[in-house]
This record gives structure tokens, sequence and C-alpha cells, in this order.
């Protein structure tokens, strides 16, 4: 495998994407699997996006 078929670059998401990805997934518009291939991202992106905000509104 080359270097250019090796793993991609993680895309960049801005702070209002991920907030919008993080209402969207909790209100049950959208699903993770749904929400990472509208963003072009992995599911993990999506969880750790939630995750992070749950443990933001605990402190």
């Amino acid at each position: 495998m080359t270097a250019s078929e090796g793993r991609r670059r993680p895309k960049k998401l801005s702070a209002e994407t991920k907030w919008e990805i993080y209402l969207q997934v909790t209100c049950g518009e959208i699903t993770q699997a749904d929400a990472a291939r509208k963003w072009g991202v992995d599911v993990s992106t999506i969880i750790s996006i939630r995750r992070t905000v749950k443990d933001a509104a605990c402190y």
C-alpha cells in the first residue's frame, strides 16, 4: 500500500456543524450512521461528538 492509498485525513468540522449533528442525532431526526454519511465522517466521530457534549453538560 502506498502513501496515497493509506488513511484519509480526518475531516475538520466546525463547532456549529458538530452542534447541528448532535441536535439532529439526539432528537432522533437522523441516525448516527446517516449523520456520518451525510457529513463524510466515521461513525466513531459522531459518537465522540455526542460524548463530548454530554460530558461538557455535566460540569
